[in-house]
């Protein structure tokens, strides 16, 4: 068996299986940066459900001490 595996890398298998897998990466990475620019507004390393809870807590904060 380890001959076997050990003929795979003589015959330059293993550097063809480097180099596809690296083209499939490249290809999924531009593949999930356009999906992310057309269906979700754009490049954000934060949700936008995150950036909106500080206000909503402010706003709670505020109006909790407009009551008193």
């Amino acid at each position: 068996m380890l001959g076997h595996e050990l003929t795979h890398i003589r015959n330059g298998d293993v550097r063809m299986l480097v180099i596809a897998v690296i083209i499939a990466g490249v290809i999924s990475f531009f593949a999930e940066l356009v999906f992310r620019l057309m269906f979700q507004g754009g490049l954000s390393w934060r949700s936008s459900r995150s950036s909106e809870r500080p206000q909503g807590r402010r706003r709670r904060r505020a109006s909790s001490s407009r009551s008193r």
